[in-house]
């Protein structure tokens, strides 16, 4: 699918009646940044609080600079891109391309529960 395709798809599925105007998890799998930064503007403001959005696709250091793109979250969502966990390197080494953020604050305590206590 080229991105144009992509683009056209997500903005007809963004402006489709039926789609929930909250999502609680998202998870996209799409390999192009254009792509994926287009499912970043579709998904994200429909994300609840503390909702969280996956992304197959973290890896990729071109998709994860679509998703850190500091003037898209500034001019269009109006805040700091989030923490992409996983971001560059994946979760572990059987997900190397999995990472997710979090809508919302991220507290301290948030970040120490995802950790092991060795």
């Amino acid at each position: 699918m080229n991105t144009s395709t992509t683009t056209a798809t997500w903005r007809m599925i963004g402006e489709r009646p039926g789609l929930p105007d909250q999502v609680a998890l998202a998870f996209t799998d799409v390999d192009l940044p254009s792509s994926a930064q287009e499912c970043l503007l579709h998904i994200w403001p429909r994300l609840s609080e503390g909702g969280i959005f996956f992304s197959h696709d973290i890896a990729y250091l071109k998709v994860l600079q679509a998703f850190n793109d500091e003037r898209l979250w500034r001019e269009t969502f109006n805040e700091h891109p989030p923490i992409f966990f996983g971001a560059g390197f994946g979760m572990c080494d059987s997900s190397p391309h999995l990472g997710f953020a979090v809508k919302g604050g991220v507290t301290p305590d948030y970040i120490k529960s995802l950790t092991y206590d060795k």
